[in-house]
């Protein structure tokens, strides 16, 4: 028996010694230090030599440390102690430096049940606190910027939606205070249920997508009663260090007033159109009529005048039709009159203006038999404008090239030009209502609305419309129908 208790002290030996985590035992009432390991010695900076010392003069630093007393609580109380993250300043050289452990306190007892030492086992997580205060700082930074932001900013936790941080623009948005904070967000907000919201909200936290909404219509509660307000916002799902989604941030923006000031921009824009369009028409007819007169009694002189004029009337009709067009998508009247037609007759067709004005050239290219279902009238209006572009932005451009492609079930139609391009930062805007590419400094003509309406035409139509351009080698513009 004597000869396995033996053997099992020499094994317990051997496992301690070779632990890579402190282990150290004290005995008897000055905690006397009568074994420690390879780690510890490491840890306190020591060597063998303090073997047998007591506690607080093998390590002198820590005097005014809690582990003399821990020690001493233990071995009088019998009682264990644990801790998860006690902080220990250890000799290093001539510095003490700061360390976190996990430190478990066992009392020793003989066979009367009778404390005669401590054994104290402990872990490093120095690395772990570590990290876990640069996160606390990161969040605590992160909290400071959401709330300091000029956006309104907010995030919700959970599949729940609980509002975990919303700043004091978003509570403004919200039209609330900070009782929100903690709540699922359409308890806090009941009046902003059934709005679409939610659904949006789940989708990107199923799904991980974002979702960026422009001028979305929402009705909330405003000096105690509903308003509509406007807002263009981004909806992110926020990861945990597992990389699941655990809540979904919103940024978003009050449009409320540019909406309506829009609003009532297009309204005059609408009214104003359709006024003027009358006596345009009658303008028109009575420069046609002058030109018949002229042929009968030959002026050269009345001709030269009736030919600008017949140009300036024409220049103002494309302009008014634009703004009736504008009209008409902002009012959801804009109607398509679909029929079977082959696109290259109508690139044929609608380019000749272009032609005889202005010495182009104009090159069809690709498949000339494609067939295409669609309003033979509007796409006619989009590659007209298409081509005007060209001649407006390239006027040095000799050829215009439009090239007509079946691309899987769709037709596609690029029309491209050999001047300036386009410089990289205005390509996303061209598709915006009054936006005019200026890189010459120059005065453009036009109201910025042809790209405007011919991307609106081609998304009802079920296709895309997009560029392909590089700053001083051309451009190229193109859409896509369904076939």
């Amino acid at each position: 028996m004597e000869k396995h208790k033996s053997l099992l002290e020499q094994h317990l030996l051997t496992i301690f010694n070779s632990s890579p985590s402190p282990i150290y035992v004290c005995a008897g009432p000055d905690s006397n230090v009568i074994y420690a390991n390879e780690a510890t010695l490491n840890v306190w900076g020591k060597d063998a030599s303090i073997i047998g010392m007591p506690f607080i003069e093998a390590l002198p630093e820590i005097v005014d440390q809690p582990f003399p007393k821990l020690v001493q609580m233990v071995y009088q109380s019998g009682i264990p102690y644990h801790t998860e993250q006690d902080r220990a300043d250890l000799p290093v050289g001539d510095v003490l430096q700061t360390y976190y452990f996990k430190f478990s306190y066992l009392p020793l007892t003989d066979d009367e049940g009778k404390v005669w030492g401590v054994m104290c086992s402990a872990t490093d997580v120095t690395e772990l606190v570590k990290a876990k205060r640069e996160l606390e700082i990161s969040q605590d930074n992160l909290r400071s910027m959401i709330m300091q932001a000029p956006v309104a900013i907010c995030i919700l936790k959970d599949p729940n939606f609980i509002v975990d941080i919303a700043n004091e623009k978003m509570l403004e948005i919200w039209g609330t205070t900070t009782e929100v904070i903690g709540k699922p967000v359409f308890e806090g907000l009941p009046e902003a249920k059934g709005q679409g919201l939610e659904e949006l909200l789940q989708g990107v936290y199923q799904s991980g997508k974002s979702f960026t909404a422009d001028n979305h219509p929402v009705e909330l509660l405003k000096n105690g009663k509903l308003e509509k307000v406007f807002l263009k916002f981004v909806y992110a799902a926020l990861r945990d260090s597992k990389g699941l989604i655990n809540a979904v941030i919103a940024v978003a923006t009050d449009v409320t007033e540019q909406v309506l000031a829009q609003q009532k921009k297009d309204d005059f824009i609408g009214i104003a159109s359709h006024e003027l369009k009358t006596p345009l028409t009658s303008l028109k007819a009575s420069v046609q009529l002058m030109e018949k007169l002229t042929a009968i009694e030959p002026n050269d002189r009345l001709e030269k005048l009736i030919a600008q004029a017949g140009i300036s009337v024409n220049k103002l009709a494309y302009l008014v039709e634009d703004l009736l067009n504008v009209s008409k998508l902002n009012e959801g009247q804009l109607t398509l009159n679909k029929e079977d037609f082959t696109l290259s007759h109508v690139m044929n067709d609608c380019c000749q203006h272009v032609r005889l004005q202005h010495g182009h050239e104009i090159i069809l290219k690709g498949d000339t038999t494609l067939q295409v279902f669609a309003d033979m009238h509007r796409i006619d209006q989009v590659i007209v404008n298409l081509v005007n572009n060209a001649v407006k932005y390239a006027p040095d451009s000799d050829e215009i090239h439009i090239i007509i492609e079946k691309i899987n079930a769709f037709a596609k139609v690029s029309v491209r030009d050999f001047g300036p391009g386009i410089p990289e930062n205005k390509i996303p805007h061209l598709f915006q209502r009054y936006y005019r590419v200026d890189s010459s400094g120059h005065q453009i003509s036009g109201l910025g609305l042809g790209l405007y309406i011919s991307n609106e035409i081609v998304e009802k139509h079920g296709g895309q419309m997009g560029v392909d351009s590089k700053f001083g080698e051309g451009s190229t513009f193109w859409f896509t129908l369904p076939l």
